[in-house]
């Protein structure tokens, strides 16, 4: 958890699906983004998701987050 804290603590992140995906939503088959941008809870030790894409520039931009806080989740097939 010490890890986990140093690496984002109070900083935005965007965490990497590997690949986008389908869900199907209200009968709609729709593309769930591969990434996700991820801040922090004010007063709080934890993060809540706040946009989900799979233009992984525009999140960077958008949000400054470096590419050193993109991270891969679990391990997944390319």
């Amino acid at each position: 958890m010490d890890t986990w804290k140093k690496l984002v603590g109070n900083r935005a992140f965007i965490s990497d699906l590997g690949k986008s995906h389908e869900a199907e939503i209200g009968g709609t088959k729709t593309i769930v983004g591969r990434y996700a941008v991820w801040v922090p809870v004010e007063g709080s030790e934890r993060h809540q998701v706040i946009e989900v894409s799979d233009d992984l520039d525009a999140l960077q931009q958008k949000y400054g987050v470096p590419i050193e806080l993109v991270l891969k989740l679990g391990a997944f097939a390319e």
